[in-house]
């Protein structure tokens, strides 16, 4: 496989921009750069090993991240309701919104790699 193509993660991460715009009403334009500036850290870092992975590995490696948003939002959750006053009510709407839409990348990632396996992208 060759290098990943930066001109097609650029349109894709601004098509994505646009959609939780419309979709959520939020925006996220500082989205894309965050995300390319983590995939230059990891090419420098693993030196592209990426084109090496199989589709299955990265799908496995997905689904880590997405059990991970939900975990630190539930120890976000927990650490503040230590605090005196607790967990503001916006905030822990805020995080609850991060949990479940890790669990929402988790089933994309679950269906995607079941699609693969299953042959039937």
């Amino acid at each position: 496989m060759s290098a990943r193509n930066v001109s097609l993660e650029d349109r894709l991460l601004r098509a994505i921009v646009g959609r939780a715009k419309r979709r959520f009403a939020v925006d996220c334009g500082s989205y894309p750069g965050a995300v390319q500036r983590r995939l230059k850290l990891g090419a420098r870092r693993f030196a592209d090993s990426f084109s090496e992975r199989e589709p299955a590995d990265l799908l496995a490696e997905l689904r880590e991240e997405a059990l991970d948003v939900g975990a630190w939002a539930l120890l976000a959750l927990q650490r503040l309701a230590a605090e005196p006053g607790g967990v503001p009510e916006r905030v822990q709407d805020d995080l609850l919104r991060c949990a479940l839409l890790g669990a929402v990348a988790d089933y994309y990632a679950q269906r995607a790699g079941r699609r693969l396996r299953e042959g039937r992208p």
